[in-house]
């Protein structure tokens, strides 16, 4: 003989156990179990899951049983509808009749499906605040819900709350757990770009660690801001690395006295360092043209300037940072100064970053004529015309060296290969770029192999998860014999 008591106890662990799924069950999923396990424990012929999720403080539909799917993610404002008003009120509500006509229901989701005949609807709630509500329905020829149903609902529907608040937290914990390893993830691979280029800074000029009057030591400043940057945001950090790639290229092309360029290249990596004082909402898209900025973004520059001018041996470099977004026509910020009073090193800074932002996520092969074409459109208003003139002829010129010559498509020996970083040799020149999964430029065609590139590859390999495939001409020459 079947046990009543027995079988809602049974009924009730099932319903405990389908909520401790979540660590092994995609939480939307545990949603729709226990939805179809409470629907099928009260004999309703359909239900809804609502919960509060949304930052203006409306419901949203997550699950549903015997309901068109279409409705989940539709939002119902507190106070609307069954669902609504039950949450505003926080007191289970039943419904007899024909529903589509009481206008409790005018504003509910569920009115555009079956036509129920008796609903019962209760309120999630958790230290004494509602989370979400649970309805069910039964339609035409079933028994329509009892006062003792409602009663029985509220210990069940008390658990119930329990479960998917916890769901809710294991899934919020999830969501964090994901970000932050994707953030651990950036911040490696943006490490190794600043490693590179603290590299390639003149080590006499930037010794580390720096020795002050009285023989203290003290962190390289540049290393130590760099880090604070890709700290608060690995995106701005690597835009940093990567102007500082084009200001040495453009420097060179210039013949520009030594100190000229160094204060160019420390202001490309730190040209962003007065966003760390500005909340993260307050931040440009590190692939924006700067497009009319207001607020406290238009002084982010003087920030960062400040900063370095606390530091002897690199505020220098200050009047760059401070000058970076200045054009010469006078229509720049923060101070809106033009012609010869921005420093060199800062117009050198604009044209570099200006590129570097209109190139973002491209291999580049098409990106760099427009992206030269669109800022020479600014020639002598916005950009210095002598910095332009070096853009185009470190990226667009064919002027072509001995290892150019070896990667054209038509020359028959020694041959173009496809190799990996084990195979590589030290003396190959790329043939193409080498692009991440993610789009950006890690090397540039042309770009003679050597010990520590390959090994910086195949540090950025290790953290991007990828292998790259690496397509090189071996530009040594044939032995004679």
């Amino acid at each position: 003989m079947a046990n009543p008591q027995h079988d809602k106890l049974a009924w009730i662990y099932d319903l405990y156990r389908i909520g401790h799924a979540v660590s092994t069950t995609e939480p939307a999923q545990v949603r729709d179990n226990i939805l179809q396990h409470i629907v099928t424990g009260f004999q309703a012929s359909s239900g809804c899951l609502a919960l509060l999720d949304d930052p203006a403080g409306r419901l949203s539909i997550c699950s549903v049983i015997g309901l068109p799917t279409s409705i989940i993610g539709q939002r119902i404002v507190v106070g609307d509808g069954v669902m609504g008003q039950v949450v505003a009120k926080k007191e289970p509500l039943i419904l007899q009749g024909d529903l589509t006509e009481d206008p409790k229901y005018q504003a509910d989701p569920q009115r555009v499906s079956k036509r129920p005949k008796s609903a019962i609807c209760w309120p999630l709630i958790i230290d004494g605040r509602a989370v979400g509500a649970l309805s069910m329905n039964r339609g035409e020829g079933e028994a329509p819900f009892a006062a003792a149903e409602l009663e029985r609902g509220r210990l069940v529907i008390n658990m119930l709350t329990v479960v998917l608040e916890n769901t809710r937290l294991y899934e919020a914990q999830q969501q964090r757990l994901v970000k932050l390893t994707a953030r651990e993830r950036e911040q490696r691979r943006v490490r190794v770009l600043m490693v590179e280029g603290m590299e390639n800074l003149p080590d006499t000029a930037l010794p580390d660690p720096i020795v002050a009057p009285g023989g203290a030591e003290h962190t390289n400043p540049v290393q130590s801001f760099y880090d604070l940057l890709m700290t608060r945001s690995p995106t701005l950090a690597e835009q940093g690395w990567r102007c500082e790639q084009v200001v040495r290229k453009l420097a060179t092309q210039m013949d520009l006295p030594a100190p000229v360029a160094q204060d160019a290249r420390i202001a490309a990596l730190l040209h962003n360092l007065g966003q760390v004082a500005l909340a993260e909402s307050e931040w440009p898209s590190a692939n924006n043209n700067h497009t009319a900025p207001t607020g406290a973004l238009r002084g982010y520059p003087t920030v960062g300037a400040r900063l370095l001018e606390g530091h002897a041996l690199i505020k220098s470099a200050a009047p760059a940072v401070a000058c970076h977004q200045e054009l010469l026509d006078g229509s720049g910020y923060p101070n809106g100064i033009s012609g010869d009073d921005i420093p060199l090193a800062a117009r050198l800074l604009k044209v570099a970053l200006d590129f570097v932002q209109q190139t973002a996520g491209s291999d580049q092969s098409d990106a760099v004529p427009q992206a030269v074409a669109a800022l020479d459109a600014g020639r002598g208003s916005q950009y210095d015309p002598k910095v332009l003139d070096a853009l185009t002829a470190c990226y667009l010129t064919d002027d072509r060296t001995a290892e150019d010559e070896v990667l054209d498509s038509n020359t028959p020996e020694p041959g173009r290969l496809e190799v990996t970083t084990d195979t590589v040799q030290p003396g190959m020149v790329l043939a193409r770029n080498i692009v991440s999964p993610d789009g950006a430029v890690w090397l540039t065609k042309g770009s003679v192999m050597d010990e520590r590139t390959i090994r910086r590859i195949r540090s950025m390999e290790l953290t991007q998860h990828w292998k790259a495939s690496l397509c090189v001409v071996d530009s040594q020459p044939a032995p004679t014999v």
